[in-house]
C-alpha cells in the first residue's frame, strides 16, 4: 500500500484519524505490507498513547507476533523455522554468510526454499545473491529467538558474524555484532585498528559505534578518546573535552609509528579547537600555526583542519583579509580530499560577504549548506553561511530573502553552546532591519552574548560602532541641503579609496573584492550622494564630514 492508501485504509477501517505523517511511518515500518498495515490498525484503535505506539512498533507487537505464529511458523518446517532464526541476527546477508554463521554448507538451499515460499525475504541485488528480510519479520524472528535460543548462542552467532564481515572488509558491521555480542574490549580494538589504517587522521565511520563502548574501554585507545572530544563541543563542555584530551594523550604510549603522529597532531588540533570556542583565539592561532609547522603533509586531515581554523581565528581577530587566504587552503583541499566540513565553508563564506565580494559568497555559502545536508544535519555554524546569504540578498535589494535567511541563521545558533555565533547572526540581521528599536534590540542582545570574551574585540567593536551610527541621526544634510542616505562601512572603505589614484580595478584588488563589486559600489555611493563623477562623490563626502 502506498502513504495515502495506508491513510485511507486505516481512518477508514478503524476511525484512528492518523495524519499523513502519521501514515508514513506506519508504511514505512511495514514496508507496505497490506496484513502488517491492518494487525497496525488493530493495536492503534486500542492505544491511548499513539504517538508511543508508533515510536516503538515493531515485529514483537502482540498482533503481530500472534498473526506470524498462528500463520507463518505453522506451517514452515523445523529446519526452515532454525534457519530463520539463527539468521536474524543478521541485518543482511548472502548464502556465503549464512554458511559460515551457522556452520553449514547449503545455506543457498534454505534461500532458495524461503523465497518459493514467500516468507519475506527480500532482494537485495539484481543477482538474487544479497537477501534481508522484512523489517517486521525480522523483528519478530529476533524476539522468538530471544525467548528460545540457549544462553550464550546469540552471542557466538554475533561473534562468528563479526569474523566474518572483518575477513570481508565489513568492520563497521563487524564492531556492530562485537557490541552486539557483549565483546566490547574487542570491538574497541578493532575500531582502533581501522582509525590507525586511515591516512592522515581522517575520520573513519566505525566512530558511530563510540558511544557503545564504556569509558573504561576507551581510556586504553587514544584514538578512541579523541573521539569523545567532538560531543563534548557539542554541549559546550569545554571541560569534559579538555579531560578527553589529557586522556587520549596519557594513552599515547599504547600506539606507535605514523598513527601515534597522527592521534598527537590531533590531541594539539582538538586543543586549539577549545582554545577557538573559549574565545582564546591568539591561543588557537598560535596551536594551528604549530600544527601547519609539523604536520608531515598540507594533505594530511589535520592540517586541513588546522588551516581552516587558523583562517576562522585570524578572521575573528583581524578581519577577512587576514583569514581569507587560509580559509581558502583550507576549503581547496578540503574539496581535494572530499573532506565535507560545512563548518569553516560557512566561515569561508562570511569573510567573502564582509569583503563584500558577492559572488564567491553566495557560491561558498551555498556549499557549505550543501555539504551540511550531505552529512544529514543542519550544525549551528552554517548560521554564518545563513548571515552571507543573507548580506547577499540585501546587496541585491531583496530584503525579504535577506531577512528570511538571517532569521535561519539565527535560530541556528540559538541552538549552538558557543555565543560568538549567535552574536555575529544577531549583528548582521540589525544591519538589515529597518526600525531603529529592533536594531537597537539585536545589537543589545549581540553585545550581551559577548560578555567576557577574550577574544571578539573586533565584533565587539563593530557592534558599538553600528550602536553609535544608530543614535546619530539617521541622515545628513549636505551643504546644499540635500538630505544625505548614510552610506555602509564598506561603501565609505570605497569611498575614502577614491580619493587617490588607483583606479576601480585596483580599489577591488585593495579591498579584495571583485572588479565588479567595486563598480557596483562606486554607483550605490553616486546615487547616494547625488553625484555623477568619482570627484563630485570625494567633494560631497568630504563636505558631509564622511571621509
Amino acid at each position: 500500500m502506498s502513504t495515502d492508501e495506508t491513510q485511507s485504509f486505516l481512518n477508514q477501517r478503524f476511525g484512528v484519524d492518523l495524519t499523513l505523517d502519521e501514515a508514513t511511518l506506519v508504511c514505512d515500518r511495514t514496508e507496505g505490507w497490506p496484513a502488517g498495515i491492518q494487525l497496525a490498525g488493530l493495536s492503534l484503535a486500542g492505544e491511548p498513547d499513539r504517538s508511543a505506539f508508533l515510536a516503538s512498533f515493531a515485529g514483537d507487537d502482540r498482533n503481530i507476533a500472534d498473526y506470524l505464529a498462528s500463520e507463518v511458523l505453522r506451517r514452515i518446517p523445523d529446519p526452515v523455522r532454525e534457519f530463520l532464526l539463527r539468521t536474524s541476527v543478521l541485518d543482511e546477508f548472502d548464502a556465503e554468510l549464512c554458511d559460515h554463521l551457522l556452520d553449514i554448507t547449503d545455506s543457498a538451499a534454505f534461500l532458495d526454499q524461503i523465497e518459493r515460499g514467500n516468507l519475506f525475504l527480500v532482494g537485495l541485488d539484481s543477482r538474487r545473491r544479497w537477501y534481508r528480510y522484512h523489517h517486521l519479520f525480522r523483528d519478530w524472528l529476533r524476539h522468538e529467538h530471544r525467548l528460545t535460543a540457549e544462553p550464550g548462542a546469540i552471542a557466538q552467532l554475533h561473534q562468528r558474524a563479526a569474523q566474518w564481515m572483518r575477513a570481508n572488509g565489513m568492520v563497521e558491521r563487524a564492531v556492530g555484532h562485537l557490541i552486539e555480542a557483549g565483546d566490547v574490549e574487542q570491538a574497541a580494538q578493532l575500531m582502533s585498528d581501522e582509525a590507525a589504517a586511515a591516512p592522515g587522521g581522517e575520520q573513519v565511520s566505525v566512530y558511530r559505534w563510540i558511544d557503545d563502548i564504556p569509558d573504561d574501554v576507551i581510556k586504553k585507545h587514544p584514538g578512541l578518546a579523541l573521539a569523545r572530544v567532538g560531543p563534548a563541543f557539542a554541549t559546550g563542555d569545554h571541560r569534559a573535552a579538555l579531560a578527553w584530551i589529557d586522556t587520549a594523550e596519557a594513552a599515547l604510549d599504547r600506539v606507535d609509528g605514523e598513527y601515534r603522529r597522527d592521534l598527537v597532531l590531533a590531541a594539539e588540533l582538538s586543543r586549539a579547537v577549545v582554545a577557538f570556542l573559549a574565545g582564546d583565539l591568539e591561543d588557537a592561532v598560535e596551536r594551528c600555526e604549530a600544527i601547519l609547522a609539523t604536520a608531515p603533509s598540507a594533505t594530511a586531515t589535520n592540517a586541513v583542519y588546522a588551516q581552516g581554523f587558523l583562517g576562522a581565528s585570524l578572521f575573528a581577530i583581524r578581519g577577512p583579509e587576514a583569514g581569507l587566504p587560509h580559509l581558502e587552503q583550507s576549503a581547496a583541499a578540503r574539496r581535494r580530499l572530499s573532506i565535507i566540513d560545512a563548518g569553516i565553508t560557512a566561515q569561508l563564506a562570511a569573510a567573502y560577504a564582509e569583503l563584500g565580494d558577492w559572488e564567491s559568497a553566495l557560491v561558498t555559502a551555498t556549499e557549505a549548506l550543501s555539504l551540511a545536508n550531505r552529512e544529514g544535519q543542519q550544525y549551528p555554524h552554517n548560521a554564518a553561511a545563513h548571515a552571507a546569504l543573507a548580506q547577499v540578498h540585501h546587496h541585491r535589494g531583496d530584503n525579504d530573502q535577506a531577512i528570511a535567511h538571517a532569521e535561519q541563521g539565527v535560530a541556528l545558533a540559538r541552538d549552538w553552546v558557543e555565543p560568538t555565533y549567535l552574536a555575529s547572526s544577531l549583528f548582521v540581521m540589525s544591519q538589515l532591519v529597518a526600525d531603529p528599536a529592533r536594531q537597537q534590540q539585536l545589537l543589545t542582545e549581540a553585545t550581551q552574548q559577548l560578555t567576557g570574551s577574550i577574544g571578539h574585540q573586533r565584533l565587539l567593536h563593530r557592534i558599538e560602532t553600528a550602536e553609535r551610527r544608530l543614535a546619530r541621526p539617521r541622515t545628513r544634510t549636505m551643504p546644499s541641503g540635500m538630505i544625505l542616505d548614510p552610506l555602509t562601512p564598506r561603501e565609505l572603505d570605497v569611498l575614502r579609496l577614491m580619493r587617490g589614484d588607483l583606479s576601480v580595478r585596483e580599489i577591488g584588488v585593495a579591498l579584495h573584492i571583485s572588479h565588479n563589486t567595486a563598480k557596483g559600489y562606486a554607483k550605490t555611493i553616486y546615487q547616494k550622494l547625488g553625484v555623477n563623477s568619482r570627484q563630485d562623490a570625494v567633494d560631497a563626502g568630504a563636505a558631509a564630514d564622511l571621509i
